[in-house]
């Protein structure tokens, strides 16, 4: 049976979301493909589908991570002052439901320790902020 290219897309998503959490729970170098394949509801074979290796998954995820980030600045931000959005920002940035969220927060505090030793191909900084 084949998929669309939309039902890849949200398997791709699924994969995503489920490396997100284990590298904010662990760092990108703990990360288990099998692990995280297995979390998506997935085989540890169908990676190969979506990713070429490890690394790929990793500068994916951060891209995805950061991605996440822009969207929720945007929907504190929009349509308001330059101090109104600065200020919405910042109230969010800090609170408590925020700084608790281990599985949706910030990615930075989860990958500043590990950065130095990200290979080229899985940068902190994703590629659509280069």
């Amino acid at each position: 049976m084949r998929y669309g290219a939309e039902h890849k897309q949200q398997t791709r998503e699924r994969v995503l979301t489920q490396a997100a959490k284990a590298i904010r729970e662990d760092g990108p170098h703990q990360l288990g493909v099998a692990d995280v394949m297995a979390k998506a509801g997935l085989t540890h074979g169908g990676f190969y589908a979506h990713f070429k290796s490890k690394d790929e998954l990793v500068a994916a995820t951060i891209d995805a991570m950061f991605a996440q980030g822009r969207e929720r600045m945007a929907l504190e931000t929009s349509d308001r002052t330059p101090t109104e959005a600065l200020r919405n920002y910042v109230n969010f940035y800090l609170s408590r439901s925020h700084r608790d969220a281990r599985e949706s927060g910030c990615p930075l505090p989860y990958l500043a320790a590990d950065a130095p030793r990200l290979t080229e191909t899985a940068p902190v900084w994703p590629p659509s902020w280069r």
